[in-house]
């Protein structure tokens, strides 16, 4: 379980450092987050396509596919005769060039139906997709081609529709016989991973991946006794603060607020018996490398006892590293407030959760 965790922290540190970049203003994380969901709603269509299609090719009349077939790519056989007549090329201009780099060809299938009360002969045809190379084998032949019908390049519809007297060709779906079903379990491979990506780029985009700590961290009558009175200099208790790292949302002193992820902090142990989260650093904005608002400084959160309404013993996920924190709810302002505090090392950590614990209690 651990591994999926540490997987969701890399994408934590990956998302917290491309919400600092930014194309045409527009957050790079954001950008991930549309391709992902392009990814994933492909994925999920060509799942549905693969569960839908058979892989045992359908026998389908010319006559129905000229006539009356509505489009969905269905694995299809049909039997006719090639009519390179109306044969047409596809294929790129080269810029500054009037010449036609031909990449496929489109030859229609055609078959004929006799009317039974005029007796009359109808034709019907439909384009089938080849390689530039293709040649037909026997022209005057019936052949049975097996493919997937698909919707027509738009510039051949529009190729087709200039021509007259194109023999019942459908100017709106190809069949292409190297086309074959997608396979189903692959399609659920490919609808994992891009949920995967989407859900590394959306759910998390608030870079907090925690793990409960099953460890009890306790405070002792001892300690009770000690945090309610402020330790002398000399003692033990004299170091009043630790060094981690803070999660969440944090003040400005000339005003402001804003969230911040794993940043460095100093929680100080007062006097009064609250705590202070500090860190002095740089969170100005700009704009195209001009500072738009200066804040550079000091920010800060504090909460004193009977404020803290909820402490967690946890495991911060961020990047390659777990590291031993704590989660805390507070109520400040008339308002439910959560923080997260990682420490480096187990001794930190204990310190901090224990003083912590003393404020809830």
């Amino acid at each position: 379980m651990s591994i999926i965790y540490k997987i969701l922290g890399i994408f934590a540190r990956i998302n917290e450092y491309l919400s600092r970049q930014s194309v045409n203003l527009i957050q790079i994380n954001w950008i991930l987050i549309g391709f992902s969901f392009v990814g994933f709603a492909a994925a999920l269509g060509n799942y549905f396509e693969s569960v839908a299609m058979n892989k045992t090719p359908q026998v389908i009349s010319i006559e129905d596919i000229a006539t009356s077939y509505e489009h969905n790519k269905r694995y299809v056989t049909v039997k006719g005769i090639y009519d390179p007549h109306f044969g047409i090329e596809y294929g790129t201009k080269s810029k500054g060039s009037t010449e036609i780099n031909v990449t496929h060809i489109f030859i229609p299938i055609i078959e004929s139906k006799q009317d039974k009360n005029t007796k009359q002969n109808t034709t019907f045809g439909v384009y089938v997709k080849h390689d530039k190379d293709f040649q037909i084998a026997k022209p005057k032949d019936a052949v049975e081609v097996t493919g997937i019908i698909n919707h027509l390049y738009y510039t051949v519809e529009t190729e087709l529709v200039k021509m007259k007297d194109t023999k019942g060709i459908n100017p709106n779906f190809s069949i292409d016989p190297n086309e074959t079903p997608p396979s189903t379990s692959w399609a659920i491979v490919m609808l994992l991973v891009s949920s995967f990506f989407l859900f590394g780029f959306t759910w998390i985009r608030r870079y907090k991946i925690v793990q409960t700590n099953r460890e009890k961290i306790s405070v002792s009558s001892t300690q009770m006794e000690q945090f309610s009175t402020f330790a002398d200099e000399t003692s033990e208790q004299a170091q009043q603060f630790v060094d981690g790292e803070l999660t969440g949302k944090m003040f400005f002193k000339r005003g402001g607020n804003r969230n911040f992820c794993f940043i460095p902090v100093r929680v100080n142990f007062l006097e009064d018996g609250s705590i202070l989260c500090a860190s002095n650093i740089d969170a100005s904005s700009t704009f195209f490398g001009i500072r738009t608002k200066k804040r550079k400084g000091i920010w800060t959160v504090a909460f004193q006892k009977g404020e803290v309404l909820d402490v967690k013993n946890i495991y911060q996920y961020f990047g390659f590293k777990r590291y031993p924190g704590i989660q805390i709810k507070f109520s400040s302002s008339s308002e439910n407030k959560n923080l997260l505090l990682a420490f480096k090392t187990k001794e930190l950590h204990k310190n901090a959760i224990s003083k912590i614990l003393y404020l809830k209690s």
